[in-house]
């Protein structure tokens, strides 16, 4: 069978839909299933192990709930043997109630998994099948150019210049350390450095809330209006929030930090 996963380096496990899940959401997503996919059945599968362990995750937005099973997992021409996969019984809340793919790549450091599970993405090391403990997502904003997840290095063609490194300061999450953040020459937040975590599983940048608001009121063209809206026209003139992290400057622009 084939599946539709999310890249998630905010969490390590995999799972996916199965069979087994009874919830309502399972029975809403049957049809998209049906049409590109299939979920997962194990009596269609020689190599299927389960392992019948209760598996809980709980994500930002939502939960899931099965079993752990083992099974031999292909992606793109990478072949991992006896990966330990989550089953879904059932998906509760937020967004995974009706999530439009059929699970959860995880590619976060091996303690963050549940129970003896091991990351995909470690598996593939282990197995010899992959050189290198690298791996790269190139997010293409090009309706041209698709998306990519790169296991094993890196392909220079997608992307120009030198790659920066950053340091992870906690072998959990991808958990860096941030200098500090800017705007105009002036520093807004993280003033004395900061800990974030790069989540590819999110498409928002979030903060503790009087930090995000002193970013917003440096964000706007008028500092003293409190509405959270402003003219379309008028962002433009707004300037890049700098991401100063191992002491390079990284610009976000209006284009990205504004939703219209």
């Amino acid at each position: 069978r084939e599946f539709w996963v999310i890249i998630d380096t905010g969490s390590s496990d995999l799972w996916v839909a199965s069979v087994y899940c009874q919830s309502p959401s399972c029975y809403m997503d049957l049809l998209c299933w049906q049409l590109h996919t299939g979920h997962m059945t194990p009596k269609t599968s020689t190599t299927f192990q389960c392992k019948w362990r209760k598996l809980d995750l709980h994500y930002g937005f939502g939960k899931i709930t099965g079993v752990l099973a083992s099974e031999t997992i292909r992606i793109g021409t990478a072949v991992a043997k006896n990966q330990t996969i989550g089953l879904t019984k059932s998906k509760i809340d937020g967004f995974l109630e009706n999530s439009p793919y059929d699970g959860v790549l995880g590619l976060a450091y091996p303690s963050l998994t549940r129970r003896e599970a091991n990351p995909l993405f470690d598996n593939l090391k282990r197995q010899g099948v992959i050189s290198q403990p690298v791996f790269a997502l190139f997010l293409s904003s090009w309706p041209q150019k698709s998306s990519l997840l790169m296991l094993g290095g890196v392909d220079h063609a997608y992307h120009k210049g030198d790659l920066k490194w950053v340091p992870v300061t906690q072998a959990h999450l991808w958990q860096i350390a941030v200098d500090r953040i800017s705007i105009n020459k002036m520093v807004v937040a993280c003033s004395g450095g900061c800990q974030a975590i790069v989540d590819s599983g999110s498409s928002v940048l979030a903060g503790p809330t009087q930090v995000v608001r002193n970013i917003f009121k440096h964000t706007k063209t008028n500092p003293k209006e409190k509405s959270q809206l402003d003219f379309c026209d008028s962002s433009k003139a707004l300037p890049p929030i700098i991401f100063t992290i191992n002491g390079m400057d990284f610009p976000v622009s209006p284009k990205y930090y504004l939703q219209k």
